[in-house]
């Protein structure tokens, strides 16, 4: 068994896409899925790109909200998860700061009988 500590994790701060008060840390990768923490501080904003592959994002702690170039904002929290297709593009933003993990694969599906699967 091995533990590690999310804090004790080497993390960079996402500038691209003019984003601003974001940090991603690498937790995993595999062949073709990586898993990463995404932190926004307060007034944060991973701004509008697109999804390189299938992602999977689930929400931790706080709260924020999520937006694509087709659809409003819609908020999130803790236990909020969020589906992204390869190619769609997307925004998070956060008032009062937001941690999430995030499954980037080349596949990823809903489970049978999610709101997503339906």
């Amino acid at each position: 068994m091995r533990i590690d500590r999310a804090d004790d994790l080497p993390s960079r701060p996402i500038t691209e896409f003019e984003s601003d008060g974001v940090s991603v840390t690498h937790v995993a990768r595999a062949d073709h899925t990586s898993v990463v923490r995404i932190e926004l501080s307060a007034g944060g904003r991973l701004g509008m790109h697109p999804a390189s592959c299938s992602q999977l994002f689930i929400v931790v702690e706080g709260e924020g909200t999520v937006l694509t170039n087709q659809a409003a904002p819609t908020p999130v929290s803790v236990g909020t998860i969020v589906w992204w297709k390869q190619g769609e593009s997307h925004e998070t933003r956060s008032q009062t700061g937001l941690v999430a993990i995030v499954i980037e694969a080349d596949s990823l599906n809903p489970a049978v009988g999610t709101a997503a699967a339906n």
